[in-house]
């Protein structure tokens, strides 16, 4: 791509593509359209494309088009259009929403929980449709369901108000907090939530219900002094704004948040009822009343008609409180008032033409000649991307059209005339040839937009072309991960599920139990310390300063340690013990690591241009963490030595997307690779992943397992023995001695964890002859990371990937009637189920009962004791949604895709291993979508303490990226003795896995020859008033976690960055949590000086010994003429008169110190 076309390529700065609605809408037949609907002359009947609908919707809601492809200003009258479902009514306003630009479209979905079912639908759901009604007040488009129609609700004078802050509005904190409260906002110690808020002096935190992020106020007296979004995840800023409205998080105003009145309320009489409808005393109105005044426009009206029959009957059906309903005459005579608008049938008033943007082209060479006879045929062509990333992968592949960004072209260059006949588009297709015949290139406008579908109309002369549509790639909605809050924040975690009587670890003193967090006042000195009960009576305070020694202790088998007796010389025994295996086992890795380092590889070049399509046409923004993962790989491969690298990444986070990568790369190196999984689903998987994003490119993928025939088998192996197929995937049938590949490159093992000792044998071998790249989505510590990252190498992803957001996750008894609800739920969205039965002998007997509870759901069932044929039909069945529901053992657990899969229900979770049900739940929840998981047990008098401590764990941690919190706590259960072996297994349960994993990074590191710098046993006595206030921080765990952080902060910058996250979330910081920062800088500047004592008074502050030169000292006094250093000592001093005074005098002069010395 030339240099004067590549600056056209930055991303769209508008939000909306109005210019479009202003290109198309500048036409005759939309004008006559909109101008009859305008003046209710009947538009009756109109026949239009569904392509279409988005962009028609915003032209009538806009007004009348003036003939420059502007819209003239009138006074308009909102539009409510029916669709049959919640599904549809979402993804027309999408659609409507980015035409249109921010807060002027917006669905009124049900609200996915029925009356009477004894469950509260959820505030997000709640502030969806309190939002819409806003919308509709405002003018705007509302997309509603049918069944959002058929609900009653409580009336306009029983409803909660949204809460509006302004900047320059003065409000007092408690006003503001009961006006939350009022809106149904449930106060809470940490807002991550939709629907909650936070207290915290004049803080106040608020995650509002339809908002992508929570909002921090900060009040002074009655003003408001800023407003600004942070991240759910680090707590951190992420920008101010000006204002900010919070949608109510209840149906009914006064009635508190919804969580706190369903659980006091629900089921309080043996009648059906419900707490809403109770709560305002039966008073109820149709949904629609809330829209008077709107014009009402019907899709799909055949459709929609038969869903509100359906509907109606199955409400029939139900047990659901009287007068919770509209009646079915009461919806039929809504809907036949409505205009309605049909892709289908002929002889409307209004016909207009589309169709979906369709074609044969695969790759870029034929892509782009189908986008160059669009313009060449006259059609104004814009191409939609979901991100900037993606707009300027393809646009430099581009050879013969030249793109142009649509946020710079004036409206009336779209719209030209608004001339649409046939000797107009004529006149636009020659200007096209002409621009070619004279070696230029025809221009495409690009635009940044989620926009999913697209249109082509002859009719209008216009052709938006989402670019999935052109290059056959999926195209991923908009990523809420985007940017600082994206990053799952990893601070504020480490200690941050302590609990009392947990076992730790004390460096010096041995194991103990963790007793509580102290603040103690000792010789006038308030300070915290960590409570530590050692064997007998003994006890520890911890002061701040050596916090760091302390870690929690996890074994090797799971089980309980002795405690250390104080003073004895058993704890130096064991520690002795362990650092000596530490040093055999080092020697033995890096022993591996260099025969691996001297083994002869193939050094793959640097990518090649088919390389370089196939990464072009990946249709999302790849995370920071899968770039950093495919560069180290490619690096790896382009290396003379074999590459042995493991890529560990959460469930969905990409990890495939690396590995196919690294496969593309092999190719066209002229290598074969082959792939490894532990079981036939996954091959299948694999394969239709790998096929899907290959396409047309000249790669050949097969797979070899009980999905094929032996005949087929056989026909797959000699086809890779003499080079016919290029990417081999398979079970461990692909070790088989029968497969002989041509030129063997690359070996990708999924989940290797599972696979047998011969199977790891052979893939040991396999490492010192060729690349061997291993991926994992069972997370390890990041302690064990540390440790092995300079014996193998390891990259870690740990950011969400697009769309994700966290499951929702329900641990409890089993309960008939919360299966029957989750399901129900899920299928008036249109999503999928999974049902895990993990018992093959009643699994069908299951299913049965799942068929009684819900009749209308389509049952299947799937085990690995299945034919070949059954189980694929089975897989095959649910991608193309023949079904709704699957019945299945744990053949699920290991890289299933199902994107319409939104609700796990398990029954006896308390028989599955944690890391087991944690790689179960993330088979749902794979798009933009909220999920839930029900994990159920049948009694919990019959539960285990272990297996209560496993659902507890994941009922916990349900964030995204939460692997390695629930790795570390499945080695507290388990023990870390399948790690690393049993002889090793004795010294990790003595002394604790961290430490012995410290002690294993300072062995390696030792015996590689990097320098170990000894940190200086540092004593430092202080006056200072060094704690954290209860009044500032409540909560004991996040106390822990800033003593934590602040003893083993590695730098200043570190420190700062610490001041930064608390001043943010609470507030400035107040004097005593200052002195601990600052004396985090003394302990950082001590080791930096090889200080050993530290005195912070008053009467005064000195530190030593350090020893300078008479010219070191000669600069150090006249900058500081205050300090005084004793030669004989060797200490460095200054008098103070106060407390305030002696922390900042301590810090300036061990920096001064620091600085003469050069250190």
């Amino acid at each position: 791509m030339s240099s004067t076309s590549s600056s056209h390529t930055s991303a769209l700065a508008s939000s909306s593509l109005e210019p479009v609605v202003g290109a198309a809408a500048a036409t005759a037949p939309v004008i006559a359209w909109v101008t009859d609907v305008r003046t209710d002359t009947g538009a009756g009947h109109a026949r239009v494309g569904e392509p279409l609908l988005p962009l028609l919707l915003p032209a009538a809601n806009l007004g009348p088009v003036a003939p420059d492809g502007t819209f003239e200003p009138v006074e308009t009258r909102p539009l409510l259009v029916v669709a049959p479902t919640d599904a549809d009514a979402e993804r027309i306003a999408d659609a409507v929403g980015w035409y249109l630009g921010p807060g002027r479209a917006a669905p009124y979905v049900s609200r996915a929980v029925r009356y009477g079912s004894g469950v509260a639908p959820s505030p997000a759901r709640i502030g969806a449709r309190e939002h819409a009604r806003r919308i509709a007040r405002q003018h705007g488009v509302v997309v509603a369901s049918v069944a959002a129609l058929l609900e009653r609700v409580p009336k306009l004078a029983a409803r909660p108000e949204p809460v509006h802050v302004d900047v320059t509005d003065s409000i007092e904190r408690d006003q503001l907090v009961r006006s939350l409260i009022d809106a149904g906002y449930e106060r809470v110690e940490q807002a991550d939530e939709r629907g909650q808020m936070a207290v915290r002096g004049d803080i106040v935190d608020v995650y509002g219900t339809t908002a992508q992020y929570p909002v921090r106020i900060e009040l002074f007296d009655d003003e408001i002094e800023a407003i600004r979004q942070f991240s759910p995840y680090t707590q951190r800023s992420l920008g101010p704004l000006t204002h900010v409205t919070f949608e109510p998080a209840s149906e009914v105003r006064g009635m508190g948040s919804a969580s706190d009145w369903w659980t006091t309320h629900s089921g309080d009489t043996g009648a059906i009822s419900d707490p809403v409808i109770d709560f305002v005393e039966g008073e109820l109105e149709a949904a629609w009343e809330a829209f008077t005044g709107t014009h009402l426009i019907i899709w799909e009206a055949a459709q929609t008609s038969r869903e509100a029959t359906d509907q109606v009957a199955e409400l029939g059906a139900s047990h659901v409180p009287d007068g919770s309903y509209v009646t079915g005459a009461a919806i039929t005579d809504l809907l036949g008032a409505g205009d309605q608008l049909d892709p289908l049938g002929t002889g409307q008033t209004h016909q207009f033409e589309a169709q979906p943007p369709v074609f044969g082209s695969v790759g870029f060479a034929e892509a782009e000649n189908e986008l160059a006879g669009l313009i060449g045929r006259g059609m104004r062509t814009i191409i939609t991307f979901p991100h900037a990333g993606h707009l300027g992968r393809i646009s430099q592949q581009l050879r013969k059209v030249d793109p142009r960004e649509l946020a710079k072209v004036p409206l009336r260059a779209l719209a030209g005339d608004g001339d649409t006949s046939e000797h107009a588009v004529s006149a636009r297709a020659a200007e096209a040839a002409a621009v070619e015949e004279n070696g230029g290139r025809p221009e495409a406008w690009f635009a940044i937009s989620p926009l999913a579908q697209g249109v082509v109309s002859r009719q209008l002369g216009i052709a938006i072309v989402p670019s999935g549509r052109l290059f056959r790639t999926r195209v991923a909605g908009q990523d809420p991960n985007t940017g600082a809050a994206g990053r799952i924040g990893q601070a504020m975690q480490a200690f941050t599920s302590l609990r009392v009587g947990d076992y730790v670890v004390h460096e010096d003193h041995g194991v103990a139990r963790f007793a509580g967090f102290e603040t103690k006042t000792v010789a006038s000195v308030t300070r915290d310390y960590l409570k530590l009960d050692f064997s007998g009576a003994d006890k520890v305070f911890v002061p701040h300063e050596q916090m760091g020694k302390v870690t929690r202790y996890v074994g090797a088998d799971g089980g309980a340690p002795t405690l250390s007796k104080l003073g004895g010389k058993r704890w130096d025994l064991l520690r002795n013990r362990a650092r000596q295996a530490v040093h055999e086992l080092a020697g033995e890795l890096l022993a591996l690591y260099a025969k691996r380092a001297r083994a002869i590889g193939h050094a793959f070049p640097e990518d090649e241009e088919v390389v370089e399509r196939f990464e072009a046409a990946f249709p999302y923004e790849e995370t920071e963490d899968q770039l950093t993962a495919i560069a180290a790989v490619k690096h790896d491969m382009e290396q003379p030595h074999p590459m042995d690298r493991l890529i560990v990444g959460d469930v969905g986070y990409g990890k495939t997307e690396v590995a196919m990568r690294a496969a593309m790369k092999a190719v066209a190196g002229g290598r074969q690779v082959m792939m490894l999984v532990p079981t036939t689903v996954l091959a299948d998987q694999h394969l239709r992943s790998f096929r899907e994003r290959i396409g047309e490119l000249p790669v050949t993928v097969d797979m070899v397992s009980r999905f094929r025939t032996p005949k087929q088998t056989r026909q797959i192996l000699e086809e890779f023995a003499v080079g016919k197929v290029d990417i081999l995937i398979g079970t461990h049938r692909i070790l088989s001695r029968d497969v002989l590949p041509k030129a063997l490159g690359l070996v990708i093992v999924d989940e290797e964890q599972r696979f047998g000792v011969a199977q790891k044998e052979l893939l040991r071998q396999m490492r010192l002859e060729v690349d061997v790249l291993s991926l994992s989505a069972t997370p390890i510590p990041r302690t064990l990371h540390m440790s092995l990252a300079g014996i193998r190498d390891i990259t870690v992803i740990e950011t969400a990937p697009q769309g994700r957001r966290p499951i929702a996750t329900h641990v409890g008894e089993y309960d008939e009637g919360v299966v029957t609800m989750a399901i129900e739920r899920e299928l008036e969205r249109e999503g999928q189920v999974f049902i895990l039965h993990n018992r093959v002998e009643t699994i069908d007997e299951a299913a049965e009962k799942i068929r009684q509870m819900v009749p209308k759901a389509r049952v299947a069932v799937g085990h690995g004791q299945m034919t070949e044929k059954q189980l694929e039909g089975v897989m095959m069945g649910l991608m193309r949604r023949d079904f709704d529901v699957l019945v299945a053992t744990t053949i699920i657990e290991s890289g299933l895709d199902v994107p319409d899969a939104n609700t796990l229900v398990v029954d006896r979770a308390d028989m599955l291993g944690m890391s087991q049900l944690y790689q179960i739940r993330g088979r749902v929840g794979r798009s933009s979508r909220s999920a839930h998981a029900y994990l159920f047990y049948p009694s919990a008098r019959e539960l285990t303490d272990e297996a209560r401590a496993r659902l507890t764990t994941l009922s916990d941690f349900t964030d995204l990226g939460s692997g390695s919190k629930i790795a570390m706590r499945d080695l507290e259960l388990r023990g870390a003795g399948n790690l690393l072996g049993g002889e090793q297994s004795g010294h990790v349960a003595a002394i604790g896995f961290e430490l012995y994993m410290d002690m294993l990074q300072s062995a390696v590191a030792e015996m590689e020859g990097t320098p170990i710098v000894a940190e200086q046993s540092a004593l430092i006595e202080t006056k200072l008033h060094a704690y954290v206030p209860a009044d500032y921080v409540a909560s004991e765990a996040i106390k822990i976690d800033v003593h934590r952080r602040i003893a083993l902060a590695p730098s200043e910058d570190r420190l700062d960055t610490l001041v930064e996250e608390l001043t943010d979330r609470f507030g400035e910081l107040p004097e005593p949590v200052t002195n601990l920062v600052d004396l985090g800088r003394m302990r950082l500047l001590m080791q930096r000086l090889g200080a050993r004592r530290l005195v912070v008074g008053p009467p005064r502050v000195a530190f030593g010994p350090v020893n300078f030169t008479s010219t070191q000292l000669g600069y150090l006094t006249a900058d500081h003429p205050w300090a005084v250093w004793n030669s004989n000592s060797g200490e460095l001093g200054a008098r103070v008169t106060t407390r305030e005074e002696a922390a900042p005098r301590a810090v300036e002069l061990l920096r001064a110190a620091a600085r003469v010395l050069g250190r």
